[in-house]
């Protein structure tokens, strides 16, 4: 059985802005089929996008990624897959340190489809 959080997505679609010289903004847009918008944002280093570009990239390509966890400056970055075999689903969570500017937790999943496009946003930084 498909996993019911992506099986009604009516529209899914993100953005990747580099907000400043040092902050990297996604903001990512997911509405279901019963209206809710399940979108949400996150913020991090610049330095860290190309990490984040590899490794959302060796999510997307693989049917056994291994979670990854790293703290890399401001940032806790997290990435790993989600869902079943029919649904998979691509997780990023970055704990940003209180004090650092856009500091807090944010988190997105999304369809590994999507994840692509994430891959090529930050790439395209």
């Amino acid at each position: 059985m498909a996993d019911s959080r992506y099986a009604n997505i009516i529209s899914e679609d993100l953005t990747v802005t580099a907000a400043s010289d040092a902050l990297v903004h996604v903001d990512y847009q997911r509405v279901q089929a019963d209206g809710v918008d399940m979108g949400g944002q996150l913020w991090f280093a610049r330095d860290n996008a190309a990490w984040l570009a590899d490794e959302v990239a060796k999510c997307v390509a693989s049917h056994a990624y291994a979670d990854v966890e790293e703290t890399r400056g401001d940032d806790l970055l997290v990435v790993f897959e989600g869902g079943h075999d029919q649904a998979p689903y691509l997780h990023v969570q970055v704990e940003r340190a209180t004090g650092a500017d856009k500091g807090g937790i944010y988190a997105i999943s999304m369809t590994k489809d999507l994840g692509r496009k994430l891959v090529e946003g930050l790439r395209g930084l």
